[in-house]
């Protein structure tokens, strides 16, 4: 059942012969790989970019909706957050579809509604968030105006008092 290392020869020139013969295509089929592996890599970065740059468009159509002013980086960044969850998920559902016979169909659409989705929810939290910040301002404004009704009518009395100390003098 073992290996019997006595029937077997190799000498140098074989080593050579076979050492050439596969270094040739070790070479092709390692370029063939740095082609495929460049292409993919690159053809997904375009993809990701373009998702970015139409969740940045949607961003800016549903701020102005909203009546929310957000610039163009803003906008650019909220493209950015919301685009990372989706990309998780497809990092996973390609390991997963890869490694196995898992397949969800219609993920691609998927994929793109879970950024869409994100976008809109986080315009609407910031347009929430500022109707809340503008009501705790109002509410801060009204306490400063009475506290300062406040003083003007302590100062008053004060300067009342005064007088009247004044006159009894």
């Amino acid at each position: 059942y073992g290996f019997d290392k006595s029937n077997v020869s190799f000498n140098k020139e074989q080593a050579e012969k076979y050492i050439n013969e596969n270094v040739k295509g070790f070479n092709l089929y390692s370029g063939i790989f740095t082609v495929m592996f460049t292409s993919f890599f690159l053809v997904t970065i375009i993809s990701v970019i373009s998702d970015v740059i139409l969740l940045t468009i949607l961003a800016m159509i549903t701020s102005r909706i909203a009546k929310l002013k957000l610039s163009f980086t803003s906008s650019m960044i909220v493209g950015i957050y919301s685009i990372t969850l989706p990309l998780i998920l497809l990092g996973l559902y390609d390991i997963a579809s890869t490694l196995t016979t898992f397949n969800i169909e219609f993920f691609d659409i998927i994929y793109r509604a879970i950024g869409y989705i994100y976008v809109i929810a986080a315009i609407l939290i910031m347009k929430s968030n500022l109707i809340k910040q503008n009501v705790e301002i109002s509410k801060i404004v009204e306490v400063q105006e009475e506290v300062r009704k406040e003083i003007e009518e302590n100062k008053d009395n004060n300067s009342d008092d005064e007088e009247k100390n004044d006159k009894k003098d």
